[in-house]
């Protein structure tokens, strides 16, 4: 019956059916250093994402610092953008930490503008 199938099956004829050889050569070349789908990103445009997203973070967590912060992770976010890489981590945060800053920084001067109101006014009505 193996010389019936070897002589239909030419290429599997004179192996034996427990050795193994390994092909000579591989049709796809394997990158194991990158996950599958993804993209090679240029590493300038990931430090530029990773800044973003650090001045992201502290645009937020130092509300009050956050109208500085938030405009330098937008800058870095379009350079990261400008080489390929994603930074919509630092862009999120970023417009958030702006936001907030410039929110805080409206009740400063709301606060400051109650005050002066208030001792102004405690000032005059105590003079008769």
């Amino acid at each position: 019956m193996s010389e019936s199938y070897n002589q239909q099956n030419p290429q599997n004829s004179g192996q034996n059916y427990g050795s193994y050889s390994a092909p000579s050569e591989q049709p796809y070349a394997q990158n194991y250093n990158q996950p599958y789908g993804q993209v090679a990103v240029n590493p300038e445009g990931q430090k530029h994402a990773q800044n973003a997203m650090i001045f992201g973070i502290l645009s937020i967590v130092i509300a009050g610092l956050g109208v500085v912060f938030g405009p330098l992770a937008l800058s870095q976010v379009r350079k990261a953008e400008s080489y390929g890489a994603e930074a919509t981590v630092g862009k999120v945060t970023g417009w958030i930490g702006l936001v907030l800053g410039i929110l805080s920084l409206l009740f400063i001067i709301a606060y400051i503008v109650f005050i002066v109101v208030l001792v102004s006014a405690t000032s005059t009505s105590s003079a008769y």
